[in-house]
This record gives C-alpha cells, structure tokens and sequence, in this order.
C-alpha cells in the first residue's frame, strides 16, 4: 500500500471517530434531556400530590397537567388529575384520564375504582359495578371497591346484595362508620330495624354525626313498635327525633310527622297533636297529606270517628293518593259511623286499586257480617283469597271461622267442622276458637271432648262470656252447682245476657234438676272477637 493511499484510511477513519463520537454525544444530550423531563415531571407531580391533599384541587390539576407536559407516560399525574377532576364533579375529563391511566397500566386497581366512583356518581350503575368488580379482582384487600359497589347495589333496590358487600367493607376495617351507616340504611329498607339500629349504634359510637342517621334511628325505633308491643321502642324513638329536630327543625318537616305518630302510638294526643299542627301550619304543603293522615289514625283510636273521617279527606286534598291501605282507613270510618253500604264502595276501590291487598277482603268480611248480607259468593270469595295469600294467623283463622259459618248454613257439617278444626290449627292460642267448638261438641253430646276445649279456653285466658257461660253448663251438668254459679256470674261480668229462669236454675238454693238442664239449647251466637 502505498504512502498516499494510507494518508487517505487514517483520514476517513479519523472522519468516522468524529461522525461516531458526535452521534453518541448526541444520544447522551437526548437521554439528559429525557432524564431531565422526567424529573420535572416527577417534581410537578409530587406538588400536585400535595396539593390533593390539601384539597386544593384545581392546583393539583394544573401541576398534573404540568407533569404529564414533562412525561407523557407518567400514569400516576394522570391518575391523581382525574381523581381532582371527579372531586369537582368533572366527570367527562376524568373518565378520559382514568381511561389513559388503564391504557398505561392495566393491572393496578385505582383507576377502575376511581372510573367506578366517576359511574355511581352520574348512576351509571352497571358501568360502576363492572370497574369495582375488576378492582377487586385485582386487590381485594381495599375497601373502596365493596364500599362503591354496595353504594350502587343500594341504589338499583339491591339491599341484600349491599349489605354483603358493606360487610366485607367493615371486615376489612372494623372503624369504618360510613359503611357502617349504610348498611343500616339497608337494613332498614329491608325493614330490618333492630340490625338498622345497632349499625346506626355503631356509627355514632366510632365518631359519625350524621342528622340523617339521627332521624332513620328515630323512625327505626317507631316501627319496632309492632315488633315489641311495648313502650320501649317508642319511648326511644321520641327520643332521637326530638333530638334530631333540635338540630333541624327546618329541612325535614316529615320529622314532625313521624314524632306525631310516636306520640300517637302511646295515645299521647296532645304532644301528638302539637307534632302534627308543625307540619300543617308550615308552608312545605308536601307533608300535610302525610300529616293529615296519621293525625286521622289518631282520632280514630280515641274514637273520633268523623273527625277521623274529615283528617284523611283533607289528606287527600294535597296529594291524592288511591292506595288500597287508605281506601281501607277511610272505610273503616265509615264502618263506625255506621254507614256499611259507602263502607262496602270505598273497599271496592280498595281491591281494584291493589287486589293482593288482603287487609280489604278482610275488612269486607266485616262489612258484609255487619251488614247482615247473604252474598256468600262474595264472602266466600273474598276467605279464599285471604286463605290462599295470608300468612296472619289472625286473618286465616277468621277466613276459616267464616267457612265454617257458611257450610254450616249449607248444612255441610262435616266440611264446617274441618273448616274450624283448621282455623284452631293455625292459631292454636284463640280461645275463642275452643270455646265455639265445645259448645258443638256439647250440643251432639260430646261432653269430655267439650270439657278439654273449655279448659283449653280458660288456660290461654279466655275474657270470652261465652267460655264461661259453657263451662257453667258442664257444670251443672257435673252436679258442681257452686262453680257452675260463679262461672255463670263472671259470663255476666264479661257481658252475657241470661234470662231470669236459667239463672235462678242455676243459682238457686235448690239441687239443679237434670231434666230440665236437659231442655237447655246451647247458643252460640255467630260473631268472632273485635280482635281478629
């Protein structure tokens, strides 16, 4: 090779150094720049962080905005800018940046969790549950994602399916009184109310102030009432209303109406009046239906039956209502201001409003005996329906009582004699039940089987004239002349009519001659107890 030849390779070399050593130079200032990004990047986003937490939102956007400027694979500023966005209520822009940040990295839980609070938020619920369910999936140690979800099972009437997951949310951490508030909400939708109560127990003890919680657990106390059949209840309930209203007497005026129906419920009729007269002397004309008519409730268990009559029209007049329940409170009205026949009208519409509401086939059953009428199609009817649909043992037992009654009258006794044996099987604690059956098991001349129904009668309690006034009979036919006496003194007391012969038969200082007890006809008048 040649001098010039050599001259020329070490210059190209030389030329490829350079080129060599500029390229790499130039890679270095690219990777320091990128380097130097991202540490801004990461710089504006820790002040963003900070001024999350601050609750500074709008700040916390623009210094995540300036972090995904610097770096625009930095997931975390797009992650923290949409939870700021949804805070704000900036549901569209977040739901993008949680979308970028699944885009990014689609195997951490936050930004499903996240884009589920952006859903049950604007009550997309499905959306929501789908993105809390692949949170979950993902990390099912975290407590927002069965929080959201039983927030949007609450809210689609789901109540059982909540409670599950407020449940697991409480499992997780025991100190959480939001999840402990709701499930009682839950509950108590389910009409669970002593659960109800002792969530609500719970979240005042861990710290929750609530008025809400103060308010459901008053109204939760007033519907134990039925539950309890004591004072309790109310007295708890008048209570946490009171003190609820202390603290708002402005925003729920249904408050008021609720304390009235407490106060009601212990017949306390002036502190129930007073509680009612707030709601309908306000201008929140939205409660005075309600008002009106559980003040009506009230007269009418005091016995003011047209003042009654008068409540539950002026509750009609500012929302008409036409549930089978009213129909069935203004007939009953009617019944007792003893006009049977608009009674019977009002109950019609009762069941054409809601035929699966049983308390009006009930209530015509009543109106039809008062009324002495012979439609037994209709009577017939209507204890079928209660029959095959209740499961009131009260109810059932009067539909089967009534049955007898009719077969009775049909002369199918040995139908009518089933039909009591089941009204006495499904309520088994009604001694009026045992008491009509001895009297036919005495009439066809079954004495011991009598005698057992009477004494069953008089275990449970009986207050009926007539148990007394048969265990008289039985008495006297057992030559026991001095208890048959008293037991026909004390159906006196409770209300029975006995003629001056039979009393003196029985009474009398002279031994009971057995022939003519003989040609006494037992007659058990067809009634059933007010009760029923």
């Amino acid at each position: 090779m040649n001098r010039q030849n050599k001259i020329l390779i070490s210059s190209v070399n030389k030329s490829l150094k350079k080129i060599f050593f500029l390229y790499l130079l130039l890679h270095i200032c690219i990777a320091n720049g990128q380097t130097y990004n991202i540490i801004l990047s990461d710089k504006s986003l820790l002040i963003g962080l900070q001024k999350f937490k601050e609750n500074d939102l709008l700040s916390a956007i623009k210094n995540c905005t300036e972090a995904i400027k610097y770096d625009s694979l930095n997931w975390k500023a797009y992650l923290y800018k949409a939870n700021s966005e949804n805070l704000l209520k900036k549901h569209d822009h977040a739901i993008i940046d949680y979308n970028k940040v699944i885009e990014m990295n689609s195997f951490i839980p936050d930004p499903y969790r996240g884009r589920g609070n952006v859903f049950l938020e604007i009550g997309k619920y499905a959306l929501a549950i789908e993105d809390y369910n692949k949170a979950i999936l993902l990390d099912s140690t975290k407590i927002g994602p069965y929080y959201g979800r039983g927030n949007c099972y609450s809210n689609l009437k789901k109540y059982s399916q909540a409670i599950i997951d407020y449940s697991k949310a409480i499992k997780l951490s025991s100190q959480y009184f939001d999840a402990y508030y709701m499930r009682g909400m839950a509950y108590f939708d389910l009409k669970d109310y002593r659960r109800s109560i002792g969530d609500f127990n719970k979240y005042f003890q861990l710290g929750g102030k609530g008025k809400t919680a103060t308010l459901v657990k008053g109204i939760a106390f007033l519907f134990l009432i039925d539950i309890n059949k004591n004072d309790s209840s109310v007295d708890s309930s008048i209570v946490f209303l009171n003190y609820f209203l202390k603290r708002d007497s402005v925003s729920r005026l249904d408050a008021y109406t609720f304390l009235g129906m407490a106060y009601a419920s212990k017949l306390d009729s002036i502190n129930a009046r007073i509680s009612f007269k707030k709601v309908i002397t306000s201008k929140d004309t939205l409660n005075f239906s309600e008002a009106y008519f559980q003040w009506g409730l009230l007269e009418y268990k005091l016995g003011h039956f047209q003042t009654s009559l008068d409540f539950h029209k002026l509750s009609q007049k500012f929302i008409k209502t036409e549930s089978a329940y009213f129909y069935c409170e203004l007939s009953k009205c009617y019944v007792q201001l003893g006009d049977t026949l608009q009674a019977l009208k009002i109950i019609e519409l009762a069941i054409n409003n809601d035929s699966s509401y049983l308390d009006a086939y009930s209530l015509r059953i009543d109106c039809l005996n008062a009324h002495r009428s012979k439609n037994i199609n209709l009577l017939t009817s209507d204890c079928n329906s209660i029959i095959k649909f209740s499961r009131k043992r009260t109810k059932l037992a009067k539909a089967y009582y009534i049955m007898y009654a009719i077969k009775t009258e049909k002369k199918d006794n040995k139908s009518a004699m089933d039909y009591l044996n089941k009204a006495i099987e499904v309520n088994p604690e009604e001694p009026f039940l045992y008491t009509f059956r001895g009297a036919i098991f005495f009439e066809n001349h079954k004495k011991n089987q009598a005698e057992s129904d009477i004494e069953k009668a008089l275990l449970l309690g009986s207050k009926y004239w007539q148990t007394y006034y048969l265990k008289a009979i039985i008495d006297a036919s057992n030559n026991y002349q001095k208890e048959a006496c008293l037991n026909l003194r004390r159906a006196q007391e409770l209300g029975a009519k006995i003629d001056t012969y039979f009393f003196d038969l029985i009474c009398g200082e002279k031994p009971i001659p057995m022939l003519s007890l003989k040609k006494i006809k037992i007659t058990m008048e067809y009634s059933y107890p007010s009760t029923w």
